[in-house]
């Protein structure tokens, strides 16, 4: 059988799994091991930590194939997907749907997901508020007088990526689809194996 880790953040993230109709992936053999990322969820040197000793032990136990090992993960999800892809060569697929891969461009953007009612200065700062508060760990001002948000970005680690990459992304997001569209233009440029779905009109 392949294997299948899906990182999440938080335990409550366990209530939005249904949302990627996993039961799709069991009908065709393949095993789920639901991850969800203990600790700060934007520190990219902690993210093997929580699962390859998870992996390692289902493929110990026979239950994953080294050999068809898959990886997807959703908004903090996508961004352990990205960074997983470029700190190990484990996972023979891999699939990200709205992560996070630029912190400096997602502080600095606006925010498209906000109602265009609302005073538009609220769109400004929303991201950086974010990264500051300790939900990501981020506390370290504006990123022009901080390397964290680079340090802590996939996209500066893009060219170790060897994995097969598919980025799914709503324009709508959060997450602006900037960050799905920078990580597919370094991964497409030297040739390597991508694709980007976008969707318009969606988050």
């Amino acid at each position: 059988p392949g294997l299948s880790s899906y990182s999440g953040t938080t335990p409550e993230d366990a209530g939005e799994i249904h949302r990627h109709n996993l039961a799709t992936y069991v009908d065709v053999g393949a095993d789920i091991l639901p991850n969800w990322y203990v600790g700060a969820a934007a520190r990219y040197d902690r993210l093997l930590d929580g699962v390859l000793p998870a992996i390692d032990k289902a493929i110990a136990s026979g239950i994953a194939d080294p050999e068809r090992l898959a990886v997807m993960g959703q908004s903090y999800g996508g961004f352990s997907t990205y960074g997983l892809i470029s700190l190990t060569t484990r996972f023979k697929a891999a699939a990200a749907l709205a992560g996070m891969t630029d912190w400096t461009a997602l502080a600095l953007g606006f925010n498209p997901s906000l109602p265009a009612t609302r005073p538009y200065r609220n769109a400004l700062g929303v991201s950086a508020g974010r990264l500051n508060g300790l939900e990501f760990g981020f506390q370290y001002g504006l990123p022009l007088r901080s390397t964290a948000y680079a340090m802590n970005s996939p996209l500066m680690y893009v060219d170790r990526v060897q994995t097969p990459l598919l980025m799914l992304h709503g324009d709508f997001d959060g997450a602006m689809v900037q960050q799905a569209e920078e990580f597919y233009t370094a991964l497409e440029r030297p040739g390597k194996r991508s694709r980007l779905v976008k969707y318009f009109g969606d988050d």
